[in-house]
């Protein structure tokens, strides 16, 4: 035997030497060398592999304590037991009698989740409680998915409590639960949230320096207040309850149904309009309408050279809404079209017109199926109704235009109650 060969079988022995001396060391320790099968579903059977695993009094896993007791296998290399349905997605930790062994990767399962009930109702900012299973894997809630809530009042396998936001909306709940095969259950009805109601309000009608008062239910979850003529809602109150508000009145607010916003930006009206002391009384029936609320009947709005909104109802002479139109200097128009009226029956045509800032003097060039051009001048921050003789117009059988043209200005007027009479 040469030096080289003696040499190699020398480290060789004492390689395997040490390596007998390592085992030795090891296999007296409680090791976890893996656990599974991947996927597996709560209540099923799991396994757990190792080295000295007939020495693990108990096994922790997130949300569940499992004793040997009640293992169903249990010697050195494996622990058999069935999965508890309490168990969530986490760490394991074997105890023995002096020490803790924690697993290296999450041990995490196979669940579905699903809905049995809830209430058919609820008011935002009150707990909606939700039966089923599984709930207990639930990471999120969606409200009409739109709205989620990853926070709970409570959570359990068959039940989870959730706050409901302010800003939720009616519609069907999604949950999202995790799991190895994570998802999202959708309930199959709607969760209806409750919104505010009114019993009254007044003085109606008030005086402008009054306080409103508004009685009605769950007015608590009321964010604002919309009167006509604002912009935006009153948000600011004199004093506020689930049963009351009571707010001062800003002096831009005109006629008009009132409209409670909730936190979700819902507009709940009244059924009446206020009224203020002092406001223009009604005006005269129309007995033919292009324009009361809304176009009348088959008539449009043919114009162009301007910005309109043909409901709105941030000003009205006469019901809720009115047609406003932003003109730009560019000899815009309004331009009733797409009807015909015989003109015999009649006597008047009638409009009420109301000027924002900076249309004092402004002249509309006004002409009915083409005919000869009557000056229309815009009185500023006030309605006022014009009554034009029909005969004006010259030769005029049937009215199948009116055409109110800007002579190159730029301003916001409000148009409502065109007709005949």
């Amino acid at each position: 035997m040469n030096k080289l060969t003696l040499v190699i079988g020398i480290l060789f022995s004492v390689f395997m030497l040490s390596c007998d001396k390592e085992d030795d060391i090891t296999t007296s320790e409680v090791q976890l060398l893996s656990f599974g099968p991947t996927g597996v579903m709560l209540g099923e059977n799991i396994q757990f592999i190792g080295n000295n695993l007939n020495k693990v009094m108990s096994i922790e896993m997130n949300g569940a304590s499992i004793p040997n007791s009640a293992f169903l296998t249990q010697t050195s290399t494996l622990i058999v037991l069935k999965v508890p349905m309490t168990a969530q997605e986490g760490h394991v930790t074997l105890k023995t009698a002096d020490k803790e062994i924690v697993s290296k990767t999450v041990l995490s399962f196979n669940v579905t989740t699903a809905i049995t009930s809830f209430s058919a109702e609820v008011k935002p900012g009150e707990n909606l409680t939700i039966t089923g299973s599984q709930l207990n894997w639930v990471s999120e809630v969606f409200f009409n998915n739109e709205l989620s809530v990853t926070e709970f009042v409570s959570k359990a396998p068959g039940e989870l409590v959730v706050k409901v936001p302010l800003e939720a909306k009616t519609g069907k709940l999604s949950l999202v639960y995790g799991g190895t095969e994570a998802g999202v259950v959708e309930s199959e009805t709607e969760l209806v949230l409750t919104l505010p109601t009114f019993t009254s309000f007044g003085p109606n009608p008030i005086d402008r320096k009054d306080k409103l008062t508004i009685k009605g239910k769950n007015l608590d979850i009321v964010k604002g207040v919309l009167l006509k003529g604002l912009t935006e809602p009153v948000t600011v109150f004199d004093s506020h309850t689930a049963t009351e508000i009571v707010l001062t009145i800003p002096k831009e607010a005109s006629k008009g149904k009132i409209d409670l916003v909730t936190f979700s930006d819902i507009l709940v009206s009244s059924a009446e309009g206020l009224v203020f002391l002092g406001d223009l009384p009604d005006l005269d029936a129309l007995a033919y309408s292009f324009y009361d609320d809304n176009f009348a009947g088959t008539w449009q709005n043919w114009g162009w050279g301007s910005e309109v909104d043909p409901v709105s109802e941030a000003k009205s002479r006469m019901g809720s809404k009115s047609m406003k139109l932003a003109f730009n200097a560019s000899w815009g128009a309004l331009k009733f079209a797409n009807g015909t009226v015989a003109a015999a029956n009649y006597k008047n045509l009638v409009f009420s017109i109301f000027g924002d800032a900076g249309t004092e003097g402004k002249v509309f060039k006004l002409s009915v199926s083409d005919s000869k051009q009557i000056d229309v001048v815009v009185k500023e921050g006030e309605w006022k109704e014009f009554v034009i003789p029909l005969a004006s117009f010259t030769g005029l059988t049937d009215i199948k235009t009116i055409v109110f043209q800007e002579a190159g200005w730029t301003g916001t007027v409000y148009f409502d109650h065109v007709g005949l009479r």
